[in-house]
């Protein structure tokens, strides 16, 4: 667990760069771009994100879960990247022929002042998908490998720089829209190109057509579960952005309140950065420790990283909701909604964060099927909610239908894993790190505003970081941060 906690450090360090870059690009869209560009730019990656759920027909989690099960040097290894390159290529091949007959039916969806707009780009979505779904496929091989920080430095910081490149061109009228839009889709490319260099390098990389090394039932098996997992990836995404979707389509101002509602969204997304790193480093060993029979070590494993989750949760938690003001005070006129949006958007992910990994351990055992069963269910009350929720209250409308959509499906299924195998996310320790967070929010939040909104920034973010570690350190809730702790006291290192 100490090799997966330093995993995890370095995950969230390359993934934090890259939101760092990513906050940068925000704020400079907000400047950059007009509220219609900007919701288009938003909306434009989730389009292609449902087309590249389908293609990628669940193979991400197979390259993931399957590639350990067998020894190195094995063909089966190779077998299952190839499917990762062959499937994405044949679903874009065979989905893109409805996709271009019923064209003038989906742009249906958007609002008439913003459909000129959607079709100009209509026609490079398919090849976005293939690059895109493609780079998953070698992302989730990286991380079989126990390569997440490289990984996570070629997403999250290499695509952002080089977008970061073009929003500078934008800017000074080097480029136009268009050709920011048609940069984007490149910067997918080049990053493409990176990952296939990176994971080349690693010793088990390679590609095969012996498609007869499996047998039968083992390819059973692996259509199996790329079908449920593709459902399951169908449903959690859809449950990520489908609230983006139908504002668009519901609310009365089409393009314009994604612009809002997409900066929210990216600001939330910085409170999962740990969680996003935690958990693709545990994939691995959790997935070994199931399929070994070891429970005691599962249980460890996944308690463990429990705790360390809510740390890092009700940390970012912190750090975010006291600063919003702040927020609000850099950004231009016209997104003050943004503060109580992030506030709403915040509580649903801090359950999601709360429950540890649920959804990580479901996916790699027996019960995986469950993942699908309930998230479909949740999907379909995130889509009631919604066209219930944002006729009436817009913007807050979709939040609201998302939190709650969110909780419900992480109370289901740590429910279900408390049921089945008798496994919880909370110790002794949950208590210690509520209090922790209870002593650091008082300062946070009381505290009033001395300085201009970047040096209260920092100076509250100092106070609460401060006053959170010092509260860990005192009641001790998680033993490897302890454990950490003293190896860097002991080697002068982080890691």
């Amino acid at each position: 667990m100490g090799i997966v906690f330093r995993q995890s450090i370095k995950g969230t360090i390359a993934i934090a760069a890259g939101a760092v870059l990513g906050a940068l690009l925000n704020y400079g869209y907000t400047f950059a771009l007009t509220k219609e560009q900007l919701g288009y730019t938003t909306i434009f990656p989730l389009q292609a994100g449902l087309f590249h759920i389908l293609v990628i027909f669940g193979l991400s989690s197979t390259i993931l879960n399957f590639s350990n099960r067998y020894p190195d040097g094995d063909e089966r290894r190779k077998i299952l990247l190839t499917l990762g390159a062959v499937v994405p290529l044949a679903g874009v091949a065979i989905l893109s022929v409805p996709y271009y007959i019923y064209k003038a039916e989906i742009l249906q969806f958007f609002k008439p002042q913003d459909r000129a707009l959607a079709g100009t780009f209509y026609g490079i979505i398919p090849y976005f998908v293939f690059i895109w779904a493609y780079q998953t496929a070698l992302e989730w091989y990286l991380v079989s490998q126990s390569k997440v920080t490289k990984a996570s430095l070629i997403k999250d910081v290499a695509i952002r720089a080089l977008n970061g490149v073009l929003l500078l061109l934008l800017y000074f009228h080097v480029i136009g829209f268009s050709e920011f839009i048609y940069g984007i889709v490149g910067s997918y490319t080049v990053s493409l190109l990176l990952f296939i260099v990176t994971a080349a390098r690693t010793p088990n990389f390679g590609y095969s057509f012996k498609w007869k090394v499996f047998s039968r039932a083992e390819y059973k098996e692996i259509f199996q579960y790329s079908w449920y997992h593709m459902l399951v990836s169908a449903t959690l995404n859809m449950l990520g952005f489908v609230d983006v979707l139908l504002l668009v389509s519901l609310a009365p101002r089409g393009l314009d309140p994604a612009a809002v509602y997409g900066r929210a969204v990216f600001i939330v997304a910085l409170m999962v950065i740990p969680y996003r790193a935690m958990s693709a480093a545990s994939i691995p060993t959790l997935n070994e420790a199931y399929h070994s029979g070891d429970t005691p070590r599962l249980k460890s494993i996944f308690t463990r990283s429990g705790i360390n989750i809510l740390i890092a949760a009700i940390g970012m938690f912190l750090l975010i909701a006291c600063n919003l003001d702040n927020l609000v005070g850099i950004l231009p006129e016209g997104y003050e909604s943004i503060k109580p949006v992030v506030l709403i958007l915040m509580i649903g992910r801090l359950v999601d964060m709360a429950t540890g990994l649920n959804t990580e351990l479901t996916s790699v055992s027996t019960y995986y099927k469950f993942n699908f069963r309930i998230s479909f269910l949740l999907v379909a009350l995130l889509v009631l909610f919604c066209y219930l929720l944002i006729p009436q209250y817009d913007i807050y409308g979709a939040a609201w239908a998302s939190t709650i959509a969110l909780a419900l499906f992480n109370i289901a299924k740590m429910t279900f894993l408390w049921v089945k195998m008798d496994i919880v996310p909370f110790t002794r320790g949950t208590l210690g790190v509520l209090a922790s967070g209870a002593v650091a929010f008082a300062p946070g939040y009381f505290l009033p505003q001395m300085l201009p909104p970047v040096g209260d920034t920092l100076l509250r973010s100092g106070i609460i970081a401060l006053c959170y570690v010092a509260m860990l350190l005192w009641l001790r809730p998680s033993h490897d941060l302890n454990e950490y702790l003293k190896s860097i006291r002991s080697s002068k290192r982080l890691f």
